[in-house]
């Protein structure tokens, strides 16, 4: 986490060192014209700026030059300490009093008295609670005898004899309200207009004219600016920051800001950070202010999203948040615009069409207090942090460059673009920074906390999300690391299992995710030995046969397609899940332990060795006639449909107890199940066969009436088991 000075203070300046946009020469001419004006009256000088063009610091070059001269009084009023104007005027003329009494330094002279007596008369034209002639009296009794008019000329004739000058400097009006404004406009007309006294007010000058313009005339801004003329005598507006200040400036903090932050940016995407900068984002910088509100802002995010997002990307999303507020509003609000498409199939054309009028429709309504120059330049920054919007404005498809942007965490990815908004990792989201730690140490961490840590992110995130993240990155992971990776998938392949059923869409179940995202590692494995002896290792570390079985499956060579593995390799996999069925099925007969997967792993028996097969299919229905009832079933489809997720067996028709038969013996099953039925008592009837549109699951002994009817036909074209 960034350090607190890493923020930019936004506190005016004072020391000329510090200037860097030409305001202390300016400053000077003031103060110089200050003091060399012979004329005693009162005067009224206004710096006109708008927020954050540096008025503040104007007024502390000024008060600094003024102050090396002994005869000058300065005073600092700040107008938003008071709640009403009483408070206002009592306030002002005891700071007057007390700062002219300071600089005289001495007990004899009665100037600070008078202003006190002064502020004490015009107190008397607030509000007052009692008998009138009271107040009069009290009145009276301050004046000594003499009129307000008479106090004041006593006061301007003590001034002018004291042979000071007093300058009194008000900033930030512009941020009062409008009565705070009318008590403040006339103090120094009305009030305390006292020779020898200029005030120096500091304000946005538009701001003003409209605050003032309903009290005074006909409410039109004009007339505001009118009644000023009659306030202000002197009007200087603050020169502009210059354009290569500005761009200096705000470099300078954008590079202290990088290096506190210790990031690593490629020359490559400092340049590209540059050219945007300067060409879209600098037509917007007009302050220094908004330059210090930039630094703050990045200075606050990059240490958030450090190792977690695009730092460039970053700071350009971060320069539309200052200079163009309304645009990353927007953006925030409908990422699709954005992170979405303009560019799909010919039967959609309509609705791409309509999405881009939408949005340049849209953009235009954001952009209509743009010049036609700041138009353009939040145009060209839009593309090139959301490179997807060459498709609304060019027609230029983006779509296969979403990997690369994946990698390098931009924005524009789906899943990186509410990291930028949400300053954080948000819940279901991988921390790059611990994946890559994950990735730095996959080759010297022992297997198991490998595994382990592949279940945190799980955990954390989602079997999907783990899967995706790594299949994005694969090209650039070293084979040692991907092979260490992949055995440890298998390690943890109960947390793919998941409980939803896809039934039209297997290739989105997160175990066939998985299984797929180990394919393409044994892709890249190009040595056939190394790759024989990972898929076989597949195998050997899945932690349930139902993933060694999956793994088996989706690896087959498939006719007349440029296979990853060869047949011959497929059949050591063959083998190796055979093994690993047996181990793992113990004294149960395989049929019953795998129900869903058997068939091929018998099939796969019956070529490497049909003999043993029979043997062992033999001895596992004549040691336990009811093993029959398990091996029919297995031999079974099982449906499964949108209607009915969970499944139910279906009919056990001519085309299964021929596959069913190619493997096993039709006479043994036929002696079994019928030495079964007796032993159960169960007669032998004609069975019913399901309709297909009701999808009605019928009992076990329906199917095993089915078996026998099959059984008991003699034309079924069966490739003949091995009899034992």
């Amino acid at each position: 986490m960034a350090k607190s000075s890493n923020f930019s203070s936004d506190k005016p300046i004072v020391n000329e060192e510090d200037d860097q946009f030409q305001r202390y020469a300016f400053s000077k001419r003031i103060a110089d014209t200050i003091i060399s004006r012979e004329n005693k009256d009162c005067i009224v000088i206004g710096i006109y700026g708008a927020w954050g063009e540096g008025k503040t610091s104007v007024i502390n070059f000024v008060e600094k030059e003024l102050l090396k001269h002994e005869q000058v009084v300065t005073l600092k009023f700040n107008p938003w300490r008071f709640s009403d104007e009483n408070s206002l005027l009592i306030q002002f003329f005891q700071y007057l009093a007390n700062s002219i009494d300071t600089k005289l330094n001495t007990k004899s002279e009665e100037l600070g008295k008078l202003i006190k007596k002064y502020s004490s008369v015009l107190n008397f034209s607030a509000p007052f609670v009692g008998n009138v002639g009271d107040k009069a009296k009290a009145v009276a009794d301050l004046l000594g005898g003499a009129d307000v008019e008479t106090l004041k000329k006593r006061i301007e004739d003590a001034l002018v004899k004291a042979d000071i000058k007093v300058v009194v400097f008000i900033d930030d009006i512009d941020r009062l309200d409008k009565d705070e404004l009318h008590s403040i406009l006339r103090l120094v007309k009305l009030n305390a207009d006292f020779s020898n006294v200029t005030y120096v007010l500091s304000f946005d000058e538009k701001m003003v004219s409209i605050a003032i313009s309903s009290r005074f005339g006909d409410g039109n801004d004009l007339a505001g600016q009118n009644f000023l003329e009659k306030i202000v005598q002197v009007p200087l507006t603050i020169p502009l920051a210059q354009p290569d200040a500005l761009k200096s400036f705000i470099f300078k903090l954008i590079e202290d800001i990088l290096n506190k932050s210790d990031v690593e940016i490629s020359d490559k995407e400092i340049s590209r950070f540059g050219s945007e900068f300067v060409t879209n984002i600098l037509p917007m910088l007009d302050t220094p202010r908004l330059a210090v509100r930039y630094a703050n802002t990045i200075s606050f995010s990059i240490p958030l999203l450090k190792g977690e997002a695009n730092i460039i990307d970053l700071l350009l999303i971060e320069s539309i948040k200052i200079f163009y507020p309304a645009f990353y509003t927007f953006i925030k609000s409908n990422p699709d615009y954005f992170i979405g498409s303009f560019s799909s199939d010919k039967d959609n054309r309509k609705n791409d069409e309509n999405k881009k009028a939408a949005f340049k429709e849209a953009l235009e309504e954001l952009a209509k207090n743009l010049s036609l120059v700041q138009k353009e330049a939040a145009k060209n920054l839009l593309q090139a942090v959301f490179p997807q919007l060459r498709e609304a404005f060019h027609n230029v498809n983006t779509s296969g460059h979403g990997i690369q942007w994946f990698k390098e965490k931009r924005i524009c990815s789906p899943f990186y673009f509410k990291r930028y908004f949400s300053y954080s990792v948000i819940k279901g989201e991988i921390s790059d920074i611990e994946f890559d730690d994950f990735l730095s140490n996959v080759e010297s961490e022992d297997f198991q906390l490998v595994s382990e840590k592949l279940k945190y992110f799980i955990d954390n995130t989602s079997n999907e999300t783990l899967i995706k993240k790594m299949r994005f990155i694969i090209d650039d992971l070293s084979l040692e690391k991907l092979t260490r990776i992949g055995l440890s998938i298998c390690n943890i392949s109960n947390e793919f299992i998941e409980n939803t059923k896809f039934h039209w869409f297997v290739f989105l179940n997160p175990q066939r995710q998985a299984v797929a995202f180990l394919k393409l590692i044994t892709e890249q494995i190009t040595d056939k030995g190394a790759q024989t002896s990972f898929i076989l290792d597949l195998v050997k570390y899945a932690q349930s046969f139902d993933f060694a079985y999956d793994i088996h499956y989706w690896f087959k060579p498939m006719p007349e397609k440029d296979e990853i593995i060869t047949p011959e390799q497929h059949d050591l996999l063959s083998r190796a899940l055979l093994a690993r069925a047996l181990n793992d099925a113990g004294d149960m007969p395989l049929f019953e332990k795998f129900p869903m997967s058997v068939q091929k792993v018998l099939e796969a028996w019956k070529k490497f060795d049909s003999k043993e097969l029979a043997i062992y299919i033999k001895n596992a229905l004549t040691t336990d006639d009811s093993n029959v009832v398990s091996l029919i079933v297995a031999f079974t489809p099982y449906i499964t449909s949108s209607t009915n997720p969970e499944g139910y067996l279906s009919d056990m028709k001519k085309e299964d107890f021929v596959y069913l038969t190619s493997i096993i013996d039709k006479k043994l099953v036929k002696r079994i199940l019928k030495k079964y039925l007796k032993s159960k008592k169960i007669p032998i009837v004609t069975p019913v066969w399901s309709n297909s549109r009701t999808s009605k699951n019928l009992s076990i002994e329906n199917l095993l009436m089915q078996t026998i009817h099959w059984c008991n036909l003699k034309e079924l074209n069966i490739d003949k088991a091995v009899e034992i």
